[in-house]
């Protein structure tokens, strides 16, 4: 017998669709989502059957829709990139970092998703293998990580800041071995990686500007100036900018 009380996405659109949609204004994206998920791993998508060869007991597997924004696609798109993270991971300790950016920038990359995620991901990589790279940071080698963007924080505020996760050692090509850090307690020091990074993104944001690569819509449009945008970022080059590192609670 079954005691699951909570009801699906799918089931909770089956059940409240037509009402909401009689008292709300829904855009068109909105609606051919709530049209399509109840549909996911239904006979509606087509399918195949597993059957037994010995008793010839039948069951149907029904397709996925596929839709970035279905549950049931995305838990099962989850588990086959772990899978591939995993089998890469090797046999010593990991780090776990963040990347934050200030909440005066949040609002440009939203409006600019494309250049400014990319900056991100390019500023975090410049800094770390510059770090690696560094003879102070006992390594003095080529780092690997793997790098996951969140563009938003737990109350989906709009809050762009990277993860990584890097093993602690770093490949030195020259000596052609693989160097691993004596001291698991810590990889980098933060407040150093904080502000090489600061310096590197922000080079990178003006450069942006420059090439008039960044657009500005609504409250924003005063940036399209480069006095004005140059006066919001004057104050971020004194501002400490978070940047977290420690050890993986549960492993890499």
């Amino acid at each position: 017998m079954s005691t699951r009380t909570s009801a699906t996405v799918a089931e909770a659109i089956l059940r409240h669709r037509e009402a909401y949609l009689a008292t709300h204004s829904v855009a068109a994206p909105a609606c051919r989502l709530m049209a399509v998920l109840p549909l996911c791993r239904t006979s509606a998508l087509g399918g195949h059957m597993h059957r037994c060869t010995d008793c010839g007991h039948e069951v149907p597997c029904y397709n996925s829709c596929g839709n970035r924004h279905c549950p049931n696609c995305q838990v099962l798109a989850r588990e086959r990139w772990l899978a591939k993270q995993e089998a890469a991971l090797l046999d010593l300790p990991y780090f776990h970092l963040v990347f934050t950016l200030p909440a005066e920038l949040q609002p440009i990359l939203l409006q600019n998703k494309k250049e400014g995620y990319r900056l991100l991901f390019q500023s975090v990589a410049k800094t770390l293998l510059q770090f690696g790279k560094d003879p102070r940071n006992e390594l003095e080698g080529q780092l690997g990580f793997t790098s996951v963007l969140h563009t938003w924080n737990q109350t989906l505020g709009a809050h762009a800041h990277l993860h990584v996760l890097i093993p602690a050692g770093a490949l030195r090509e020259n000596e052609n071995q693989f160097q691993v850090i004596q001291n698991e307690k810590w990889l980098f020091p933060v407040r150093a990686l904080s502000r090489v990074y600061r310096a590197i993104f922000l080079k990178g944001l003006l450069k942006l500007h420059k090439k008039e690569n960044l657009e500005f819509h609504g409250r924003l449009e005063y940036l399209r100036d480069p006095k004005r945008f140059k006066q919001l970022l004057n104050p971020l080059y004194q501002k400490e900018w978070v940047v977290y590192a420690k050890r993986p609670f549960g492993g890499p």
